[in-house]
């Protein structure tokens, strides 16, 4: 179960978006994040991309099925990398309902761009 979370609450129509940016000189890199269904239903997104700040999908799959209590999106064993991260979790396939998917514990850290 997922507390104090990020949700798109505003549009269905849109995917979530949060990016994350460097400071000058510098990279974030990205080891992971959670999404969780409310009332950990079960749910399968339309995708969920990691985009770097040229638009290149660094991660991106299609039919993310997503385990309702908590489902963790991991990338520590190969941390994606860039000035700027695009998280973007499209949930638009479920309509009204797509406010019931949520994002948190999103791990990064800046980093010397190499």
């Amino acid at each position: 179960l997922l507390t104090n979370i990020v949700y798109k609450a505003d549009s269905a129509s849109v995917p979530l978006e949060i990016t994350l940016t460097a400071d000058p000189g510098q990279s974030v890199r990205l080891l992971g994040f959670d999404l969780a269904g409310y009332f950990s239903a079960d749910y399968t997104l339309n995708s969920v991309k990691v985009i770097d700040g040229t638009s290149v999908e660094l991660f991106s799959t299609t039919n993310f099925d997503l385990a309702g209590e908590r489902t963790r999106v991991d990338f520590s064993a190969a941390p994606l990398q860039s000035s700027q991260l695009t998280i973007e979790v499209d949930a638009t396939n479920l309509g009204n309902s797509s406010d019931n998917v949520g994002i948190d514990n999103i791990s990064f850290e800046q980093v010397s761009a190499p």
